[in-house]
């Protein structure tokens, strides 16, 4: 019997679309959950950045909530599509790069002729810091605006789906990594069982290897519809 079941671990409380692909049942089994944090806005008021950089949709919905802070005469960059779609729907046209990745943003910068501009980097308290130690070493005049944080859930519900089978398991982020495979319990199953782990890009496929594990093909992009996709084309497609 070929499973077709296959489990994603996206944040309890992301507001996203839900990912389809014909032929694939997408159960999401949240290990953590978002919480907004104190927006300083009298810094962002103060500082008044010309450019604004976005690293995730959640960011961008969180800014909305502050929506008269922003404005069109600033340059917003995305670090994805799905970003620079919730920037839209708050009337905010912004830059992706070519690679839709902290090193795509950093490569973005270097095309450009900002080193003097005001940066604002608006962010997740758990967020990789490449694009800030980027910014930091290379003297940019920047800030750093954490507007939310993501807080780690009990991860044993898991368990059911690995013990029943599955195609295998979609992480979209470090933290859900560390969070799932810091769990004796549920790394073991994940061996027992041979359960294929996916990554939704490049940082958290780094953070699954770093805990001893190999993702699986494909590695994702940082957007999850396009790899539950793939991986229907690759297993169920063959």
């Amino acid at each position: 019997m070929i499973r077709r079941t296959l489990i994603v671990t996206r944040p309890e409380g992301k507001i996203a679309e839900d990912p389809k692909c014909d032929g694939i049942e997408i159960i999401n089994v949240p290990v953590t959950r978002l919480e907004d944090l104190p927006f300083n806005a009298d810094e962002f008021h103060s500082f008044d950045p010309d450019i604004v950089i976005v690293t995730s949709s959640r960011s961008a919905e969180t800014m909305g909530k502050h929506i008269e802070l922003f404005g069109q005469s600033r340059i917003y960059v995305s670090i994805g599509s799905i970003t620079q779609q919730a920037l839209k729907s708050l009337g905010l046209e912004s830059l992706v790069p070519l690679e839709q990745t902290s090193a795509g943003v950093i490569n973005l910068l270097r095309q450009n002729d900002w080193i003097t501009r005001k940066i604002a980097l608006v962010s997740s308290q758990q967020s990789n810091m490449v694009i800030r130690d980027f910014l930091q070493n290379e003297g940019y005049n920047y800030r750093l605006f954490t507007l939310y944080r993501s807080v780690a859930l009990d991860p044993l519900d898991l368990l059911k789906h690995l013990e029943s089978g599955c195609l295998g398991i979609v992480i979209t982020s470090s933290q859900e990594a560390e969070t799932i495979l810091n769990e004796r319990t549920l790394s073991e199953q994940l061996i027992r069982t041979g359960t294929r782990i996916f990554a939704i890009g490049k940082t958290t496929a780094e953070t699954i290897r770093k805990m001893g594990f190999t993702p699986a093909v494909p590695v994702g992009n940082s957007i999850l519809q396009d790899l539950v996709c793939q991986v229907k084309e690759k297993y169920l497609q063959q």
